[in-house]
């Protein structure tokens, strides 16, 4: 029944938008809790014309008060409300977007995401696998002593959302992007521009373990997919460390989800 399941059916329905011509700052103030991280640009004419990504804007190197939201505008494949799971995500995962706009008659719905096609897929038998069969292995790590701007750094290197933060061999914390966009790119209420910009630069120097998420969410290899998504969910994040005998053996995205589902038959 689960790999039945297609775009219409799983889709997220709100979105929030933004003008082609506003600011990269604007942006990060429209990536709200419960909404896909995920926003529609709109011309002058309030006509739907791409979208922009929350991971977008975190991983170019522009100026956000002052870059436009069209220099980083991407026109992304346009899913069908029949569009299966295993389409939708060999879409993300060709197009390297965890968002699709969903369009019906020209009429843009809203956008499945990489977490919905998960949830769906998982449901089903499919669910039964253990995590050690699609998680990541000997992931890129820092240790805890290097800053903020390391960790940032690493994941624009090697095209990463997450970094396990390790202490002497230990595992003590993980960062994500969504750490980095609290911490440095969501500007404290009542900031000037100036102040937001020096804080930036103070923040990318200090030691990770002042950003980073501890305790560490974990599974064991042998956890099966439908309840690392469950814990994902649960705790509102999207990467598991996969821990056996107290020691580090992989990790687990959303990524690592969408590439087998791509290959399900339905």
């Amino acid at each position: 029944m689960a790999l039945s399941m297609t775009a219409k059916d799983i889709y997220a329905k709100g979105f929030n938008s933004v003008n082609e011509t506003d600011t990269l700052s604007r942006c990060l103030e429209g990536f709200k809790k419960g909404l896909p991280p995920v926003l529609a640009v709109l011309n002058e004419k309030d006509k739907y014309i791409g979208l922009i990504t929350r991971r977008s804007i975190l991983r170019s190197r522009l100026d956000p008060s002052v870059a436009k939201v069209k220099s980083l505008m991407v026109i992304a494949p346009q899913v069908s409300p029949g569009s299966s799971l295993s389409e939708l995500a060999k879409l993300m995962i060709g197009s390297g977007l965890r968002q699709l706009p969903l369009f019906d008659k020209n009429k843009l719905l809203g956008f499945v995401t990489d977490e919905n096609v998960i949830h769906a897929a998982v449901g089903g038998e499919w669910g039964n696998t253990k995590v050690e069969q699609v998680m990541t292995r000997a992931p890129h790590t820092l240790e805890v002593n290097r800053s903020v701007g390391a960790v940032l750094g690493m994941m624009r290197e090697f095209g990463i959302s997450h970094v396990p933060i390790m202490d002497s061999g230990r595992l003590v914390g993980m960062v994500s992007l969504q750490d980095i966009l609290e911490s440095i790119y969501w500007p404290p209420r009542h900031q000037t521009t100036g102040d937001m910009a020096g804080e930036k630069i103070e923040t990318l120097g200090v030691p990770v373990k002042g950003i980073m998420s501890d305790p560490v969410i974990s599974a064991t290899p042998n956890t099966n997919l439908h309840e690392c998504e469950k814990r994902m969910h649960d705790h509102d994040i999207s990467c598991l460390a996969v821990v056996s005998s107290e020691r580090l053996v992989g990790i687990v995205t959303r990524l690592d989800f969408l590439e087998p589902i791509s290959q399900l038959e339905t």
